[in-house]
């Protein structure tokens, strides 16, 4: 199949990663979108794959972030959450409320966070994941290693039963090649 007809069959993805932090403090916008480009030369998946960085630390610098579009809401209340929520001034908290899916967030954060059984339920399932990711981690480790081992020995066997065939060939008795070698005469005498 040709490489232009294969690009037709991908579907556009874009994946976005809102960050606490800033990825890229050299570049102006709290959004940051990455296209996939060819190495060599200066094509484009256009329409493909698109990566978007969401900088929440330059929220507030950045003059497109403005509270009065859906998005600027939703990045103030990701970025002050918890001072929303307290907020007594009326007319930032109406400004914000004015989004349906951001009065459904807000809830359910007061919910959770006014519900101790709820924050001890979501902090043990976080704890759990991580715990559950670190004993994968750590049990691949000595998979690996044992495995490693396990592959070692099997190689000297190998190589040992090698050379004890070759000293059997060359003339030297079962009793000498398991003497030299460590090996049950048995062993030896299998191979001759």
């Amino acid at each position: 199949m040709r490489f232009d007809l294969l690009l037709d069959l991908l579907q556009p993805c874009t994946g976005i990663s809102i960050l606490d932090f800033e990825l890229f403090p050299e570049l102006p916008g709290l959004r940051n979108a990455w296209r996939l480009r060819r190495v060599r030369g200066e094509e484009e998946l256009h329409g493909t794959i698109e990566l978007v960085f969401v900088e929440l630390p330059k929220f507030g610098r950045d003059p497109s972030a403005d509270r009065r579009t859906p998005l600027g809401r939703w990045l103030h209340v990701l970025k002050f959450g918890a001072e929303v929520l307290t907020s007594k001034e009326s007319d930032e908290k109406s400004d914000l409320l004015a989004e349906e899916g951001i009065i459904m967030a807000i809830n359910e954060l007061e919910r959770i966070n006014a519900d101790r059984v709820m924050r001890d339920r979501i902090e043990a399932r976080e704890k759990w994941v991580h715990d559950h990711a670190t004993r994968m981690a750590q049990a691949r480790r000595e998979g690996l290693a044992e495995g490693e081992a396990k592959g070692r020995a099997e190689g000297r066997a190998e190589e040992r039963r090698s050379l004890a065939a070759r000293l059997l060939r060359a003339g030297q008795s079962v009793e000498q090649v398991a003497d030299l070698l460590g090996m049950p005469i048995d062993e030896v005498r299998a191979l001759g």
